[in-house]
């Protein structure tokens, strides 16, 4: 967090996406916030299926939404893992969200993910949408919009995966980065660098981002900043974001 502060204390960013924040009960939001900002938090409430030694676990996840004092939420709601926020600007209701899906999901966990995030989507009270996030879809080939071709047809985690890309696909809905990298991890086994695209930004128009720029990682984290600059007027201003 400390950096994350400093980083806001130099820029001017109107809202702040983090995703897989590893917040809990025992975090009070006194204790993670930032000056001259309100968060909107949802920490994980649920348990994965992951298995080892016959345990469940419900550790990391969860995503919080920063948003500058002077701009006014009219609503948020939470689903897995994710939140959104409603503010009102000069082009109507806005939604804005932050999503982490969790690699290790279930089939019913993430039918409720994906139904989360149609609903931001289809809701038609909202003039423009976005959805921020660590949607950890490795076997999507964001510069093409499909499967990787070498992943097999049959493969259960590619299939579910298959189901976001999807639903993009049907909403008709824009993204944002094609061949970018967003995260570098060493290969504990190797020692070689992995480098993947498992952050995205979703939106429902084009016309709607007008730029963004790749930063360096924060902290432990091995996921890469991304400051976004929406073309969305706020009475007077556009508004920026750093996920």
């Amino acid at each position: 967090m400390t950096e994350l502060k400093q980083l806001v204390a130099l820029n001017c960013y109107d809202m702040i996406c983090v995703s897989e924040t590893h917040f809990n009960d025992a975090l009070t939001s006194a204790e993670v916030e930032i000056p001259g900002y309100n968060s909107y938090r949802c920490d994980r409430d649920f348990k994965l299926d992951r298995s080892m030694n016959n345990k469940m676990f419900s550790d990391c996840g969860g995503s919080v939404i920063f948003v500058h004092e002077s701009i006014e939420v009219i609503e948020a709601r939470m689903g897995l893992d994710s939140i959104v926020v409603f503010i009102e600007c000069d082009i109507g209701k806005v939604a804005i969200a932050c999503v982490y899906r969790s690699p290790s999901l279930n089939k019913k966990q993430d039918k409720q993910l994906l139904s989360f995030l149609k609903g931001i989507f289809i809701d038609e009270s909202t003039s423009a949408k976005f959805c921020f996030g660590d949607f950890n879809l490795s076997h999507v080939s964001w510069l093409s919009g499909t499967i990787l071709e070498q992943h097999s047809a049959g493969n259960e985690m590619v299939l579910r995966q298959k189901k976001y890309l999807e639903l993009v696909h049907e909403l008709g809905l824009s993204w944002l980065l094609t061949t970018e990298i967003t995260r570098r991890r060493i290969n504990n086994s190797t020692g070689t660098l992995n480098e993947s695209l498992l952050d995205q930004l979703l939106f429902s128009d084009d016309g709607l981002v007008n730029e963004f720029k790749i930063g360096s990682h924060l902290g432990k984290s091995d996921h890469a900043t991304i400051n976004v600059e929406l073309n969305v007027p706020h009475p007077a201003r556009v508004l920026s974001f750093h996920i």
